[in-house]
């Protein structure tokens, strides 16, 4: 015989090797993505309603405070939305 793993022991091994791979990869993915980036959550209120949302932004390429013009659900048009503190 060859040597190698038969049946159901090759199978257990696999799944083994597959699980390490993934909790491996997993764990590098978490760690890139809660790095101190530039990256940040803010929040943007609209100025004609109680409505918000939340947004990211690179803080190095826009430093002063966000403005968009949105849809606001609430008055059904668009208007300002301005960064919260």
């Amino acid at each position: 015989m060859g040597g190698g793993l038969s049946g159901e022991w090759a199978g257990i091994v696999r799944l083994a090797i597959f699980s390490v791979l993934q909790s491996t990869l997993t764990e590098e993915l978490m760690a890139k993505k809660s790095g101190k980036g530039p990256r940040v959550t803010i929040k943007m209120s609209s100025s004609e309603s109680p409505y918000r949302f939340t947004t990211s932004k690179n803080k190095r390429n826009n430093p002063q405070r966000l403005q968009l013009k949105r849809y606001d659900p609430v008055v059904r048009r668009h208007v300002l939305f301005k960064e919260e503190k």
